[in-house]
């Protein structure tokens, strides 16, 4: 495993986390997403 891909697996982890959470969100919250943005 190389730096570059170890970076690259980190962001696309931490942006599907994000996602994630901004959906748990919404769900769980009325308005929650535009609260969250």
């Amino acid at each position: 495993m190389n730096a570059r891909f170890a970076v690259v697996s980190a962001a696309v982890v931490y942006l599907i986390v994000q996602v994630a959470v901004l959906v748990v969100m919404a769900n769980s919250v009325p308005g929650g997403f535009l609260l969250a943005r």
